[in-house]
């Protein structure tokens, strides 16, 4: 099964390259995907990207070995997208300026 994390504009937590080993996890426990079996791609598509990217996310070790660890990032490629059997969508207008977030915090 293929999943795309995607890095959103305003996102006030972790970065999805940050937290991916945790999405991983979350995703194969909560959507019941083998850990051998989860095909995760991540995409950056925001204000401070120049260009669209998209990568393949491996790792070194795996469930039920171990945890998810020492993640690897391989730009996707055309050929991986016919292998996957779809392609990207296409990008929207690039937006200029930063986004803010619409989370408030909340002072008493």
């Amino acid at each position: 099964m293929a999943i795309i994390c995607e890095q959103i504009d305003g996102n006030p937590g972790h970065s999805v390259t940050n937290a991916i080993e945790y999405i991983a996890l979350q995703l194969c426990e909560q959507l019941d995907i083998e850990p051998q079996k989860l095909i995760l791609l991540e995409h950056y598509d925001t204000w401070f990207c120049n260009e669209e990217e998209w990568n393949l996310v491996d790792f070194e070790k795996k469930p039920p070995d171990s945890a998810f660890e020492n993640p690897v990032w391989k730009p996707v490629t055309e050929a991986d997208w016919r292998d996957f059997g779809f392609r990207p969508r296409r990008r929207r207008a690039k937006r200029r300026v930063q986004p803010t977030s619409s989370v408030r915090l909340f002072k008493r």
